[in-house]
């Protein structure tokens, strides 16, 4: 270093030079070069970078100092996390990995020169979840029969980040002719998902490749199988009717029944199956069918899928092979299901068949070894109001037999036709079938019995398989007739069918007629029930000079004529296109229905009468006696109208006595066809006398009956015995208490009738719940289970009696008030035996009180409660009594055994009933003496031994019932 300034005068000299050294700082803390840099999970980090520095920021440089980084939280999956730095004092970190998605730091430490080296600040990073795609597991190659769903195929499913049932499975068809996209049906249960794949309905077979395919939402996975539809095998033939049924809110279906005929077929019966094509009902639990065959009949489908749950376009396919029956409670799916029948029996109007018992449950038991040709029925009925459906493609019926045999084919009736001249037919549609031959191989040809008029050049066939089409041209300018008679044969045996084609001159007349396609008459005089409760429909119908058909045509106006009475113009009303017009009977009075159309010769119906209303009829209801706190019913009552259906009658009820029973403590129920009943419930505490009037209405007339109900205090012989505390029901476990208990005593006699009554219940879903009544010598009677389903109970009394008229309804129906028979529903609707837990007995178990009877009622008796499935919780608020009638018999003491120290005297006893024995040296004597000892039976005879005769030359005894 040299010095210089600027001196006095002139500048002053220099210094010498001055040599000297600086020295580093010592190394006192590490920085990051490069910083941790957030990435994915299970990705490499980005190169780290730790230097060390000294105070001023200088890097320092090192031999060798191990410097080691290390997580907030958790480990490094991989990577070398200590690294000597170099002679240029830094340590790279180029291989670290985090499995784990989720927010760090990073801290780095050394051991330093001389002193530790102070931490990196944290280095804040983040780990990103990565979405990996879901894994679907292989799905075998699939035969089925035609029209037959595969069974319920469970998916493998996973994914590392997405639960199993919120993953979306979806399916598609490399041949939809064969297997539509919208046949193959995805289900959850059991916490997995399911697919069923159905083949189109119809005579098809071939092959379909189905891809199923499932998606997380961002990622997806699939897999394919094969499925090959099958024709029927040798010795079975396939029988269809594809012609849509309509069922109705509450009634019969139309058609009512629809029919399947089997010819052709040789031998008996071996097996069938039966598939009902796109099923389609917004609440399942309505429909009945009724399978009837040339010889027998079968329910075939009763009271399923209990609630209120739906069905859209279900392939129903029954078959005794399958391995689950019709669904009670879980929705209805397209798989192979067996036939079932579930309580309450189904009933069918006529036509159907009214002879009971039914046969149920399966086609084997019912069908085998019966001839198969002829007629087959199908009665569909919907038993309750409010939802209606539709068997959108007919049914069918494969069906093997011992005999074999080759089928004909079978060609589909074709109607009459009728066109103006110069026109055609149009595509007119048929259906071929042949139960043992390819469709597409079956040859399909023509012939007209008038070639002036057609020729058999223009009938043109079209459409493939069993839907065919066929279109007629006539010669132009010719009318007349020609009967057209369609051919199919299979090489060996033909069928045909045959129709006429009218070719008319123009319309010269129009017509009020039954029916849009001419098929109808002209409508005729007829009565129509008043109140709008009757109608008909007229259709306006252009005919030629010859009488013939020419078409359903829009006329100028409709109009009533020669009206009489309280008769409106308003009430005819036109359809929109004015082809046709509905008349309703709204009051007493007659019309004709006038049509006029341009210039055709106008038309007119007969006379349509709208008769008087006639009142409604209720049966006389016999007078009921109960007892305090038990309602009488339900029990059924009859009602009818000669003009009105019963669904519109409405019932009421009065009480004389409203301190007795409340008018709100009448219940009536009206399903409109086959059950009306009802139930009366006396006020909490009171006894004594009510006349019950009913009345039913019509809307405009009313009638009335009455009957007196006596309301009793318990009386001789009766006793009511209580436990009021709450009974709650827990979910899927023992209510508490389990068991609550009622204890009896005092009673003489053995039991001749027992009632149970439950206090204010209250369920969501009742159907979880089982009880067990168990009394005081151990014998258990089930009261209550598999019943009401998920309709929900608020606080419900009812009563249990063996006398009662009704059992407790079934799943998917409601309970009101009152007394019902002790009903076990369970081991029909899910085949396994009841689950009572301990200290419950163990079963068997009876299911009815009379089990009780011929016992001693004193003791304990105990009601287990049970709740056999989640969600729901319950209670049995104001808890539970007893209603005991007993009959005291005495006992018939047989002859002593007498010896010399003692004397065995025996009777007959009642179980549980004690007894004591007295005795007297002479009959002359007032006082009887006890025999020490009371004696309780234990079965049906009781024994007591006195000890004391030694020396006695003779002892009288008796014995005597204890209260």
């Amino acid at each position: 270093m040299t010095a210089t300034a600027s001196g006095i005068g002139a500048g002053l000299a220099a210094t010498p030079a001055g040599t000297f050294t600086i020295n580093p700082a010592g190394a006192s803390k590490l920085v990051y070069a490069i910083g941790p840099a957030s990435t994915n999970a299970g990705a490499i980090m980005a190169g780290v970078v730790v230097q060390i520095e000294d105070a001023y920021g200088n890097n320092v440089a090192s031999n060798g100092v191990p410097i080691t980084v290390a997580l907030n939280t958790g480990a490094f999956a991989s990577g070398t996390t200590t690294v000597n730095s170099g002679g240029a004092g830094s340590a790279t970190f180029s291989d670290l990995v985090i499995n784990a998605a989720g927010n760090y730091t990073l801290t780095a430490t050394a051991s330093g020169i001389g002193a530790g080296l102070a931490a990196t600040p944290a280095g804040a990073f983040t780990i990103n979840a990565v979405n990996t795609p879901p894994t679907i597991g292989v799905i075998a190659n699939q035969t089925v029969i035609e029209d037959q769903p595969t069974s319920a195929i469970q998916l493998v499913l996973s994914d590392d980040a997405t639960p199993e049932l919120s993953l979306q499975p979806s399916g598609v068809s490399d041949n939809p002719d064969l297997v539509p996209n919208e046949n193959i049906f995805f289900g959850q249960a059991n916490g997995h998902w399911y697919t069923t794949v159905t083949p189109a309905f119809g005579h098809k077979s071939g092959t379909a490749t189905i891809t199923v395919n499932v998606s997380d939402g961002t990622n997806s996975a699939n897999t394919s199988f094969l499925l090959t539809v099958n024709p029927p095998p040798a010795g079975w033939a396939r029988f269809y009717n594809s012609s849509a049924i309509t069922i109705p809110a509450n009634g019969a279906a139309t058609p009512y029944p629809s029919v399947i005929n089997v010819a052709g077929r040789s031998g008996t019966i071996t097996n069938m199956t039966l598939t009902l094509s796109k099923f389609s009902h917004e609440r399942v639990q309505d429909v009945n069918m009724l399978l009837v065959g040339p010889a027998t009949n079968l329910v075939i489908f009763s009271h399923i899928s209990g609630g209120n749950r739906s069905a859209t376009n279900v392939t129903v396919h029954l078959t005794d092979a399958a391995s689950f029956p019709l669904p009670s409670n879980f929705a209805l799916w397209s798989e192979p299901l067996w036939p079932t029948a579930y309580l309450p029996a189904a009933t069918f109007p006529a036509p159907a068949p009214v002879a009971a018992p039914y046969g149920t449950n399966r086609f084997a038991p019912t069908f085998n070894g019966t001839a198969a040709n002829g007629n087959w029925s199908l009665y569909v009925y919907d038993d309750t109001a409010g939802a209606g459906g539709i068997i959108a493609g007919g049914w069918s019926l494969i069906i093997a037999t011992d005999g074999g045999g080759s089928l004909p084919p079978q060609v589909s009736d074709i109607t009459n036709r009728n066109i103006q001249i110069d026109t055609n037919t149009g595509p007119i549609p048929f259906t071929i079938d042949d139960g043992d031959t390819d469709l597409n191989g079956l040859a399909i040809s023509a012939s007209s019995s008038n070639t002036n008029l057609v020729t058999t050049n223009n009938i043109v066939f079209g459409g493939s398989d069993s839907n065919r089409t066929v279109t007629v041209t006539p010669v132009a300018g010719q009318t007349g007739t020609a009967t057209i008679t369609v051919m199919v044969s299979d090489g060996v045996n033909t069928a045909s069918d045959a129709f006429v084609l009218t070719v008319s001159a123009p319309p010269t007349q129009v017509r009020v007629e039954t029916a849009a396609d001419g098929t109808g008459i002209v409508v005729p005089a007829q009565n129509i029930n008043p109140n709008g409760l009757g109608s008909v429909t007229v259709f306006a119908i252009a005919r030629d000079v010859f009488s013939n058909f020419v078409a359903n045509v829009a006329p100028d106006a409709w109009s009533l004529t020669n009206v009489t009475g309280g008769v409106v113009s308003g009430d005819l009303v036109a359809a929109g296109d004015m082809k046709s017009a509905t008349f309703t009977g709204h009051s007493a009075g007659s019309a004709n229905i006038h049509v006029v159309s341009g210039v055709l010769t106008p038309g007119d119906s007969g006379t349509l009468t709208v008769v008087a209303n006639a009142p409604p009829t209720i049966a006389p209801i016999p007078d009921q006696t109960t007892l305090v706190g038990v309602s009488a019913g339900p029990f059924p009552i009859t009602i009818g109208d000669p003009d009105t259906p019963k669904w519109n009658l409405t019932l009421s009820g009065t009480s004389s006595n409203t301190n007795l029973v409340p008018n709100a403590n009448i219940f009536l129920y009206n399903d409109g066809f086959s059950t009306q009943s009802l139930t009366v419930t006396p006020a909490t505490g009171q006894t004594g006398t009510a006349t019950i009037t009913i009345t039913v209405s019509d809307g405009v007339s009313s009638t009335n009956t009455s009957f007196l109900l006596t309301v009793n205090p318990p009386g001789s012989g009766t006793a009511i015995f209580g436990n009021p505390s709450l009974i709650t029901i827990v979910d899927d476990t023992n209510a508490s208490p389990y068991p609550s208990t009622i204890s009896v005593a005092g009673i003489a006699g053995a039991i001749t009738n027992l009632t149970v009554t439950l206090h204010n219940m209250s369920h969501q879903s009742p159907g979880d719940v089982d009880m067990l009544l168990v009394g005081p010598t151990g014998q258990g009677v089930v009261i209550f289970s598999g019943v009401i389903g998920n309709q929900p109970m608020n606080n419900i009394t009812f009563t249990l009696s063996d006398k009662a008229y009704y059992p407790l309804p079934p799943p998917g129906y409601g309970l009101a008030p009152g007394t019902y028979q002790p009903t076990d529903l369970a081991p029909n609707h899910t085949n396994a035996p009841h689950i009572f837990p301990a200290p419950a007995p163990a079963a068997p178990y009876a299911s009815t009180m009379s089990a009780f009877n011929g016992v001693s009622p004193n003791g304990t008796w105990s009601l287990y409660v049970f709740d056999n499935t989640t969600p729901n919780n319950g209670a049995i608020t104001n808890g539970w009594s007893l209603a005991i009638t007993t009959q005291v018999t005495q006992p018939i003491m047989n002859r002593p055994t007498p010896t010399s120290t003692n004397a065995t005297l025996s009777w007959s006893a009642i179980a549980g009933e004690s007894y004591r024995v007295q005795y007297k040296p002479d009959l002359s004597l007032t006082n009887w003496s006890d025999l020490a000892g009371d004696v309780t039976a234990s079965g049906t005879n009781a024994i007591k031994v006195d000890t004391t005769v030694s020396g006695t030359t003779q002892r009288f005894y008796r014995v005597q019932v204890l209260p």
